[in-house]
């Protein structure tokens, strides 16, 4: 599945095989995707190294109506 990974990179020093504190939102369904967008509470949490991922869950419209 594909996903985004989004941190602050003067705080965190991100690596896949590093325990890490994650915020995993994400929805894909009957043609309706998750907008990649930041909030104000999101960029709180990473100021305090939190990483957020967003997994583009299949079914979503992000790569078309094919996919």
């Amino acid at each position: 599945m594909p996903v985004s990974i989004i941190w602050n990179h003067t705080v965190t020093e991100f690596s896949p095989n590093k325990p890490q504190n994650i915020k995993l939102t994400g929805y894909g369904s009957y043609g309706h995707g998750y907008p990649l967008n930041l909030d104000t509470h999101d960029v709180c949490l990473l100021d305090r190294g939190v990483v957020k991922v967003i997994a583009h869950v299949r079914g979503g419209d992000e790569l078309g109506q094919d996919w």
